[in-house]
């Protein structure tokens, strides 16, 4: 098995050093085909209980991957992995609320923080900071309080679309046009 999981999809190097790290110890002994349902629930059970449900659902995709491929190559009859449903809708604990957004701009502008024009545009316009990284003056209309957001930048893959794919216009709030004026 280990060798199987180590030369098959996903291509994603984080996916297989999950793969690597949590199948080997528990399957180091068993061909694919010997791999089953309750060998997945197992492991899931065992070395993932900790584990946020986001994790756990990264991970059976990509024994789901695994099986998918190694079905296509005809090394299984049949895909074991289990259709497990996980709640991955509590991200986002807390955010700021707008006082306390207004004290940290207050008091990164009191001490001349270099990366507080950074912040207040993040905070008041809702832009993720790879589109701020990839913002352009041109796509800037100030007099129109708009900004164009068609483009995004992340150290892996550099400029690219936007998260949705999606072109889209912000609205620039009254207090942030002093600071981009």
């Amino acid at each position: 098995m280990g060798g199987i999981l180590l030369q098959t999809p996903p291509d994603n190097k984080s996916a297989k050093k999950l793969l690597r790290l949590h199948t080997l110890p528990f399957w180091q002994d068993k061909l694919i085909n010997e791999v089953g349902a309750p060998d997945i629930h197992r492991l899931l059970n065992e070395r993932f209980s900790n584990k946020a449900e986001s994790h756990k659902k990264f991970f059976l995709k990509c024994i789901r991957g695994v099986f998918n491929y190694a079905l296509e190559q005809q090394l299984v009859s049949r895909n074991p992995t289990p259709m497990m449903k996980f709640k991955v809708n509590d991200k986002i604990r807390s955010v700021l609320n707008e006082d306390q957004i207004m004290t940290l701009l207050r008091k990164a502008q009191e001490l001349n923080w270099q990366w507080y024009p950074h912040y207040a545009v993040a905070l008041f316009s809702g832009l993720r900071n790879g589109e701020i990284y990839s913002l352009r003056w041109d796509r800037v209309n100030l007099e129109k309080r708009q900004i164009l957001v068609n483009c995004s930048w992340s150290n892996k893959d550099g400029f690219k679309s936007t998260k949705s794919g999606h072109d889209r216009i912000v609205e620039i709030p009254l207090s942030l046009l002093p600071l981009l004026k």
